[in-house]
C-alpha cells in the first residue's frame, strides 16, 4: 500500500514515522513522556510500553482501532502556547484558503493556495501537476486543463512540504471544503502532527477547515445561490478579486474554475466577514465550529455564553 512520508517536526522535538494501514505497531519519539500508563479508546485498551534510550524516550503502542485516537490523546498534552490565547479575533490568524481543480480520477491537476492575514492576501502558491490518469473532456470543459498541459509537470505529491508546512500554520480555507479535503486525503491521508485550530490541540488531520459556503449559508441565510461566483457578485467583490488576481495569478489562470483565482475568491468571501460585527468579533476556534456539519447550533450555545 506504500508509505506515508515521515511526519516531523524539527521545533517541537519529536518525530512520528507511520506506515499505511488501520493496525499495527506505532512507533512515536517524544521529547517527554506523557503521564499515562493504559488507556482506552471505543472500548478498548491499548498498552503502553515505555522504552528508555540515552537520547530520547519513546513509546510502543499497539492500537487496534488504528492511531489517529492515539494522536488526539498525545494532543491533550501537547498544547501550543501560542494556541492557549483565545480571546483575539480570528482575522489575528494566518488562514490558507486552498482549492485545487481536477478528480479522484485524474488526480490533482492545480491547486492555488492563498495565505490570508488581517484581511490582505500576503502570498500565493500554485503550479499545474501531472494528472495520475487521463484527463477527461468533461473536466477540460471545466478547468480548461488539458493532458498535454501538464505532461511535463510533477506529480502533485512532490509538494508534500508546502502543505504539511502550511498546514501546521494555520488552517486550512476552501469554498465546499468537503471536495479538497477527499482529494488532499486520497494522496496524503494525514499531515504532520499540527495543530487542531479549534480544540488547541495536537492532531494529524488536515482539517477543520474553513468553509466560506457553509459560513455564509448560516451568517447569511436565505440568499438565492451559495456559488463561488454568485455569492463574490453578491457580496460585490469582483473589484478586489480583479486586483488580486491581476497581482498574484497567471495570466491564463485569472477566472473562475482556476485554483489561484478560486482560492482568491474564497479569501475574499472570507475576508468580507470581517466587514460584520457578528463575524468580525468572532475567535478563531468560534469560527471553526460555525463551519463544522452540524456545528451551527453548539456555535450559537458557545456565543450565548459569551
Amino acid at each position: 500500500m506504500g508509505k506515508f512520508p515521515p511526519y516531523e517536526g524539527a521545533n517541537t522535538g519529536f518525530r512520528l514515522p507511520v506506515h499505511l494501514g488501520d493496525r499495527g505497531l506505532i512507533r512515536l519519539y517524544l521529547n517527554r513522556i506523557i503521564p499515562v500508563e493504559k488507556i482506552r479508546l471505543n472500548n478498548r485498551s491499548a498498552l503502553i510500553e515505555e522504552c528508555f534510550h540515552k537520547r530520547d524516550e519513546s513509546f510502543r503502542i499497539h492500537l487496534g482501532v488504528g492511531f489517529k485516537a492515539l494522536i488526539l490523546l498525545i494532543g491533550k498534552y501537547r498544547m501550543l502556547e501560542e494556541s492557549r490565547n483565545t480571546a483575539s479575533s480570528w482575522t489575528q490568524s494566518p488562514i490558507y484558503c486552498l482549492d485545487f481543480e481536477g478528480s479522484r480520477q485524474s488526480g490533482i491537476v492545480e491547486y492555488g493556495l492563498v495565505r490570508l492575514s488581517g484581511g490582505e492576501v500576503t502570498e500565493l502558491s500554485t503550479r499545474l501537476c501531472r494528472s495520475t490518469a487521463a484527463i477527461s473532456h468533461w473536466e477540460t470543459a471545466t478547468h480548461n486543463i488539458r493532458d498535454e498541459d501538464v505532461a511535463d509537470a510533477d506529480f502533485f505529491v512532490a509538494d508534500w512540504e508546502l502543505f504539511r508546512d502550511k498546514r501546521a500554520q494555520g488552517p486550512f480555507a476552501a469554498h465546499n471544503a468537503s471536495f479538497e479535503n477527499n482529494l488532499i486525503k486520497s494522496v496524503w491521508p494525514f499531515t504532520n502532527l499540527c495543530p487542531n485550530f479549534m480544540t488547541h490541540s495536537m492532531d494529524i488531520d488536515w482539517g477543520p477547515w474553513l468553509d466560506t459556503c457553509s459560513l455564509y449559508r448560516s451568517f447569511f441565510p436565505g440568499l438565492e445561490s451559495y456559488r463561488l461566483s454568485e455569492l463574490v457578485q453578491s457580496f460585490h467583490l469582483e473589484s478586489l478579486l480583479s486586483r488580486w488576481a491581476e497581482q498574484w495569478c497567471p495570466s491564463r489562470r485569472r477566472t473562475f474554475h482556476c485554483a489561484p483565482y478560486d482560492a482568491l475568491a474564497s479569501a475574499a468571501l472570507l475576508g468580507n466577514l470581517n466587514n460584520f460585527e457578528g463575524a468580525k468579533s468572532l475567535t478563531l476556534p468560534q469560527l471553526l465550529q460555525w463551519s463544522q456539519p452540524g456545528g451551527t447550533d453548539h456555535a450559537r450555545d458557545q456565543l450565548e455564553l459569551l
